[in-house]
């Protein structure tokens, strides 16, 4: 029995030593630092992006939008501001 105890008291000893127990905290703010500054390291802000293909004209964007719900649809309020701002570009333009 005592062999066994004496086994036990050795591996207790050996994995709760102070230094196998005392392990620095990890910053996880500045581990994603330094794995977004490892992806965008060459990347200057000044320099406007490429077009599709690496050509000089616009970024094309694309964007994918999910509706999450509609509220009432009124043709009353629809038509409110089309027809004011068709009114208003009628008044202009007779001036």
């Amino acid at each position: 029995m005592w062999p066994g105890v004496l086994k036990l008291l050795v591996l207790l000893t050996f994995l709760l030593h102070p230094s196998r127990c005392t392990q620095g905290k990890v910053n996880y703010r500045e581990k994603e630092k330094e794995v977004l500054d490892n992806i965008l390291g060459g990347y200057d802000a000044r320099i406007r992006p490429s077009g599709e293909n690496a050509t000089d004209g616009p970024a094309i964007v694309r964007v994918n939008l999910f509706v999450r719900s509609i509220a009432t649809i009124s043709d009353i309020k629809m038509m409110g501001p089309r027809l004011s701002a068709s009114t208003y570009l009628f008044e202009v333009s007779q001036k």
